[in-house]
């Protein structure tokens, strides 16, 4: 006869993984995409890597300070290639708006650790604040794709402007 294995369920407040998969890393990309990842995804990955407990959790996914750092990096990207300020405050906004759902996300994620902090007995609010963690992600991925779509026509090389009556 076997011995019998004892299998101990994961801790409900624990932190699930919440990273897509890795099969598209390695992948080549351009470097509209490079750029895009590398304004979304640092912050939120330092912050997973931070949070090891639920208060650190709670406290490394400060939506307000996410977005802020997650905006201010993507809008330094779009205007890489600006040639005048006029373009780089058009390119930033553009950046900026692409942004906007993983803002909401980001700020519901807020609400949700505040609410589970209030009621830190109960395991549902818990529950709830992790379901929003992965839409949080899940709404990084899709700003990622909308975001490379904007700085790849920002570094996209037009032709001069014809002009017809001179220089």
């Amino acid at each position: 006869m076997f011995p019998r294995r004892q299998f101990t369920m994961p801790d409900p407040l624990a932190l699930p993984e919440i990273a897509r998969s890795l099969r598209s890393l390695g992948t080549p990309r351009d470097v509209a995409s490079e750029s895009a990842h590398d304004a979304i995804f640092p912050p939120l990955l330092a912050a997973r890597a931070r949070a090891s407990d639920m208060e650190l959790a709670l406290s490394s996914f400060a939506g307000e300070a996410l977005a802020a750092t997650i905006e201010a990096r993507a809008s330094a990207a779009a205007q890489v290639h600006a040639t005048d300020p006029a373009q780089a405050r058009a390119r930033s906004a553009l950046a900026i708006e692409c942004l906007e759902q993983l803002r909401d996300e980001l700020l519901r994620l807020d609400r949700l650790g505040q609410d589970t902090r209030d009621r830190l007995a109960d395991g549902t609010p818990w529950q709830r604040w992790v379901e929003q963690l992965r839409r949080v992600f899940m709404e990084a991925d899709r700003a990622c794709v909308h975001l490379s779509t904007v700085l790849a026509d920002a570094c996209a090389v037009r032709p001069p402007a014809r002009r017809w009556f001179g220089p």
